[in-house]
C-alpha cells in the first residue's frame, strides 16, 4: 500500500511553469520578428527600450512607440502602438 500512494503522490506534482528572463526589448525583438504591420515589418534592429516603452521602426520609415506590462510568467502584453513620427 505505500508503494501505490508513493506513485500517486509523484504523479499528482506538477513542476512550476518556466520563467521567461528576457528583456522588454529582447522578448520584443524575438517574439515580432516576422511580425508584418499595416505600415511594414518591424526592423528589430531598431527595437531600443525606454521610460515603459519600446521603440521601434517599421521598414517604411516610420517611427513607433508601444507601451508594455511585464506578466507573472515573464512575458509581455502591449498595449496599442502610436506613431511617434508625425
Amino acid at each position: 500500500m505505500s508503494f501505490a500512494l508513493a506513485i500517486a503522490g509523484g504523479c499528482s506534482q506538477q513542476s512550476e511553469p518556466k520563467k521567461d528572463y528576457r528583456t522588454a526589448a529582447q522578448y520584443f525583438k524575438e517574439e515580432q520578428v516576422n511580425t508584418v504591420t499595416p505600415h511594414g515589418r518591424i526592423r528589430t534592429e531598431t527595437v531600443t527600450e525606454r521610460d515603459g516603452r519600446i521603440e521601434y521602426q517599421t521598414d517604411n520609415g516610420m517611427k513607433w512607440a508601444v507601451r508594455y506590462t511585464k506578466r507573472a510568467d515573464g512575458t509581455y502584453h502591449y498595449q496599442n502602438p502610436e506613431r511617434t513620427d508625425k
